[in-house]
């Protein structure tokens, strides 16, 4: 499986005696909160994988070489509410970033910890609403909110796969993290599949 984590929430209980304990343990800790993208694929199709330099630390990407095309997969974390001026800056760097690494042919698939919602500023609203429509992206929402606050009185739909238009999703899945006791995040993990060709004719992959 093509695997893409764009938000990894751990929590630590920071003090002198715990660089002596195991990472395990301090999983299991409240305090900060640790953030980052990623992005991972199986050894097998590691020949298909040009690993893209990243130009902001907010976003992470990969090129796949399929049979006819490159298939563009990023991983996004925008700034929290609030910071409307960092959202803002965080979608240019993000334009910046397709318009240097893709081709008029390639398709995208960003999964996207957006901190965009109905709930959300106008600004922040319009701003990925005009980025989305810039590259031809459709956005594939969760079936239920995916955040969750930690005091349990909201909720929103903040986690999406944003795709091109000319790619075919599968049903996007959920897993919330009211039943999924090891997701140590406030954000329900998605996932979707899609089939693609990859360059050899011998090499199939979802």
């Amino acid at each position: 499986n093509i695997l893409s984590n764009h938000h990894l929430e751990y929590s630590f209980k920071i003090s002198t005696p715990d660089m002596f304990k195991h990472p395990e343990d301090l999983l299991r800790q409240h305090s900060h909160v640790w953030h980052g993208v990623a992005i991972g694929w199986r050894n097998d199709i590691s020949g298909n994988i040009n690993i893209l330099d990243s130009t902001c630390e907010r976003i992470v990407g990969v090129k796949i070489q399929l049979s006819s095309r490159y298939l563009l997969l990023l991983s996004f974390y925008a700034p929290t509410s609030g910071r409307d001026e960092d959202f803002l800056e965080s979608i240019s760097s993000l334009s910046e970033y397709l318009q240097r690494y893709s081709s008029p042919d390639d398709q995208v698939l960003i999964g996207a910890d957006s901190n965009c919602s109905t709930k959300s500023s106008p600004r922040r609203q319009q701003a990925w609403k005009n980025f989305c429509e810039s590259f031809q992206l459709q956005n594939y929402n969760s079936p239920l909110p995916s955040f969750h606050h930690h005091n349990g009185t909201s909720e929103s739909f903040l986690d999406f796969l944003a795709a091109s238009t000319s790619l075919a999703l599968g049903d996007i899945i959920q897993y919330c993290i009211l039943e999924t006791p090891m997701n140590l995040s406030s954000h329900d993990s998605i996932e979707t599949t899609i089939s693609v060709q990859l360059e050899s004719p011998r090499n199939e992959s979802k």
